[in-house]
């Protein structure tokens, strides 16, 4: 039970992050930077059964997915907020294999974060990339970005003003 406890809390501090978010997000220094929140998805809160050892981390991922459609549906239109649950899918659309792929998915994690960040509309929340995506141009409209990304496996992470970092669970890279 410990573990459901865990697990859950981390799944509702995405809310709380969310909440810090948009108050920066609001702030008129932004007013013309691209705004995206961003939480490290996979597909565990879209099947019916998750497999054993993913019980836990299934109920973070679909607290986590719900906040984000509610966000994206609620504070795109009124606020020009972008929010995402992005998954990184094998090829197929499944799951990645997590020793291989996804072990090398640092700079597709970053470029495709990248591009959602400075896209000119809200896609839709739930979205699903592969390895090596090439979806999006990197050049910056804005170097002034604000962001949030959550994952299980890394600390809130976020990022104002003139300066963009994008920490991954396997890799960093600076922009």
């Amino acid at each position: 039970m410990e573990e459901v406890y865990k697990q859950t809390a981390v799944g509702i501090n995405v809310f709380a992050a969310g909440q810090a978010a948009i108050t920066h997000f609001r702030d008129p220094v932004h007013k013309n930077h691209p705004k995206a929140f961003i939480v490290t998805g996979n597909l565990l809160p879209f099947g019916q059964v998750a497999p054993a050892n993913f019980f836990t981390l299934g109920i973070q991922k679909t607290i986590a997915a719900r906040f984000i459609a509610n966000a994206a549906d609620a504070y795109y239109a009124a606020d020009g907020i972008k929010y995402y649950f992005a998954s990184l899918v094998s090829k197929e659309g499944g799951f990645v294999d997590y020793q291989g792929e996804f072990a090398k998915s640092g700079p597709t994690h970053a470029k495709v974060y990248w591009g959602l960040i400075n896209g000119e509309k809200q896609e839709n929340w739930d979205y699903r990339y592969v390895l090596w995506s090439t979806f999006f141009r990197l050049e910056a409209k804005s170097r002034g970005s604000f962001f949030v990304v959550v994952s299980p496996s890394m600390d809130l992470v976020s990022f104002q003003k003139h300066e963009l970092v994008l920490s991954v669970t396997t890799a960093s890279m600076r922009f």
